[in-house]
């Protein structure tokens, strides 16, 4: 698991995506990718464009709805999204020129970057999740990314903070701000009510922690 995107041909990271990137730890086998080891790459965070991957306006629109597309078949709309590896296979010679494609995207919120070992995924983003992370920086994103990692577990605020690397009371801020968006909720476990936990503002808390 978001939060989170900033986003020239670049070289290769060895995830096979174009622009270099460092990671950030997240929870098991995934990470958010970081730009330049500052900011996490999350849903609004572009890659470079490629001066060599154009084409005309009908093939372009042509390509972003086969990536679309592609991106909500039921085997890539998960959490784990579509590797990039499998974007180079069903595109081939194509690849290059989804560069702008995901920019563009990126740019409107619809895309989350992650990285699941050594490859790049994407998943898309709702039109309406996307219009309530319309306005949210950098580090809102990756703290809605890191929450929506923990599905119906939630997480600890302390364990945000760990994961994030975020001031507590920049925390604070965010915290309310996706609650403000109903992006996310607080909620207290019954075996720690005094210590706050974060999920998605969808889900529901797993039983164990409700108490039935």
């Amino acid at each position: 698991m978001v939060g989170r995107s900033n986003k020239r041909p670049a070289a290769s990271n060895g995830s096979g995506a174009p622009g270099g990137t460092k990671k950030s730890r997240t929870s098991a086998g995934a990470s958010i990718i970081s730009v330049g080891g500052r900011a996490p790459r999350t849903a609004n965070m572009a890659i470079k464009d490629d001066p060599d991957g154009g084409g005309s306006t009908v093939d372009l629109q042509r390509l972003k709805d086969d990536f679309i597309k592609l991106l909500k078949e039921d085997e890539y709309s998960g959490a784990m999204g579509v590797s990039n590896s499998t974007l180079k296979t069903k595109f081939g010679a194509k690849y290059q020129q989804l560069v702008p494609i995901i920019n563009e995207l990126a740019s409107e919120s619809r895309l989350n970057f992650s990285k699941v070992g050594d490859e790049m995924c994407y998943t898309l983003v709702s039109d309406t999740l996307a219009s309530k992370f319309h306005g949210l920086d950098v580090q809102a994103r990756m703290v809605y990314q890191v929450i929506e990692e923990s599905a119906n577990q939630g997480i600890w605020t302390k364990d945000i903070k760990t994961k994030t690397n975020i001031q507590q009371q920049a925390l604070k801020k965010i915290f309310k701000a996706l609650e403000d968006r109903q992006l996310i909720k607080p909620f207290y476990p019954v075996t720690a009510k005094n210590k706050k936990r974060y999920m998605v503002y969808d889900l529901t808390p797993a039983k164990e922690l409700t108490g039935g």
